[in-house]
């Protein structure tokens, strides 16, 4: 009786953590890059759209905040530098929410991208959501791009209605996906 109750014990506890998809393990996997699951979060739907395509997603429950991952792998051959990083970053916020003189893209310093993420470049904007891409859920975005030379670059999309919130949401998951 002992065994069947820690056994079912087990089972439940298994169930209640959330995981990454299959899909969303294998781009990682294919990608060299490792995602350590957020504990308090869980899985939402991927919401198919033109505007900015993505692999996963999890949700902050009881808050308007939510994550999606997106991953493209690098082109073969093809060299990336902080610019080419920057103009990336410029292309996703202006599909995410139009094109703004407003944002303003940060480049990140390769020493912090290399220490907390082990990528090689970055930068990061905040953005206006407009259109299909959170079905009117979301008002900000704040956008991550890092990528690593050769290998892929990764677009981290924190979803929120109030910036103000954006860098408390954020501290507990900012260094869940990391290249490897």
């Amino acid at each position: 009786m002992k065994k069947v109750f820690l056994t079912l014990s087990f089972l439940a506890m298994s169930l209640t953590f959330a995981q990454v998809t299959p899909e969303f393990d294998k781009r990682l996997k294919d990608n060299q890059l490792t995602f350590d699951y957020p504990k308090s979060f869980e899985n939402v739907p991927v919401i198919e759209n033109a505007q900015m395509p993505y692999d996963f997603a999890i949700k902050m429950p009881n808050k308007d905040f939510e994550v999606r991952y997106r991953i493209v792998q690098a082109l073969e051959g093809k060299n990336i530098t902080a610019k080419d990083i920057d103009a990336y970053t410029l292309i996703a916020a202006s599909n995410i929410g139009g094109v703004n003189k407003a944002n303003r893209i940060m480049t990140l310093s390769s020493n912090d991208v290399k220490n907390e993420f082990n990528a090689d470049f970055g930068s990061v904007t905040i953005t206006e959501v407009k259109g299909d891409f959170t079905k009117n859920k979301y008002k900000y975005c704040y956008l991550v791009t890092l990528a690593k030379d050769k290998v892929a670059t990764v677009y981290i999309m924190y979803l929120g209605n109030n910036v103000q919130e954006f860098r408390s949401l954020m501290d507990p998951i900012i260094n869940s996906l990391k290249f490897k």
